[in-house]
């Protein structure tokens, strides 16, 4: 075995070592994850604020990039198709976004699921012009 290799599977099982189960690291990616979300939607807490992060969150950047991004928006569909523990966590920290978005619970719920549906939805057709206007148009409604 090469040194560097070596090395690397060292690391990745030191890493694993931290975690009693895979579901146990699944259950602390998402929380982390969505803590991660929560943080940036803490920091919008003006009107233009929130207007840009659903600027933000509607971009070619934030569709191009889901591992730099929003863990709803991501690992949703999984989550959905894992156990009721992952989903807990999951739930949780949906709840908690939604409450630091403020002002109507309802309208939060509305804000959020166009938001993840339209970076869902861009991500998943191929025509780039076709996925632009899906984002464009979500953040036109929006605002």
């Amino acid at each position: 075995m090469r040194a560097s290799h070596a090395a690397n599977v060292i690391e990745v099982d030191a890493f694993y070592a931290h975690f009693a189960s895979k579901q146990e690291l699944q259950e602390a990616a998402v929380a982390y994850g969505q803590a991660v979300s929560l943080g940036r939607v803490q920091r919008c807490d003006t009107k233009k604020g929130k207007r840009s992060y659903a600027d933000q969150y509607l971009s070619p950047w934030h569709r191009d990039n889901p591992g730099d991004g929003c863990t709803m928006a991501a690992l949703g569909q999984e989550v959905a198709r894992s156990t009721p523990e992952l989903k807990g966590v999951f739930e949780q920290g949906l709840e908690e976004y939604l409450s630091a978005m403020g002002g109507n619970w309802k309208e939060a719920i509305f804000q959020t699921a166009a938001m993840i549906g339209g970076v869902v939805l861009a991500r998943a057709v191929q025509d780039p012009q076709f996925s632009d206007e899906i984002l464009m148009s979500v953040r036109q409604k929006l605002s």
